[in-house]
């Protein structure tokens, strides 16, 4: 499990006193368990029903299947957009952390299809 993701059960939120109602609107599919986002878990966590249940509209586009196969290079290079931040040293350990807010740049995604692909002599690599 991601250490940003937490897993709740609906055992775990009948003893936190939801209802069945509100354990039918947070497990809208068939599960038991699941895993939350800290969003949701901060809902979850004062009792609340989360904003982004799927019973209050929110849905996944579905993901073309074409997508489903790119590699993570090539999900970078056809994004529209790139996020930048800025990367530090922390301490002394040499331990790196993102300083301040992340910068989400448009990507013109016609211009970096039309340069695809490229030879291996022509991406000045080592």
């Amino acid at each position: 499990m991601k250490k940003n993701l937490v897993s709740y059960s609906k055992a775990d939120l009948r003893a936190r006193g939801f209802t069945e109602e509100q354990i039918a609107i947070i497990f809208s599919v068939d599960l038991d368990e699941a895993d939350f986002c800290k969003t949701c878990s901060d809902h979850i966590r004062k009792r609340n029903v989360p904003n982004l249940a799927e019973n209050y509209g929110f849905r996944y586009p579905e993901q073309p299947s074409c997508l489903s196969e790119l590699k993570d290079l090539e999900e970078r290079l056809v994004a529209l957009r790139i996020p930048f931040m800025q990367i530090r040293e922390l301490g002394r350990d040499r331990q790196y952390g993102i300083k301040g807010s992340v910068t989400n740049v448009p990507n013109d995604l016609h211009k970096s299809v039309d340069c695809l692909p490229r030879n291996v002599n022509d991406s000045a690599t080592i």
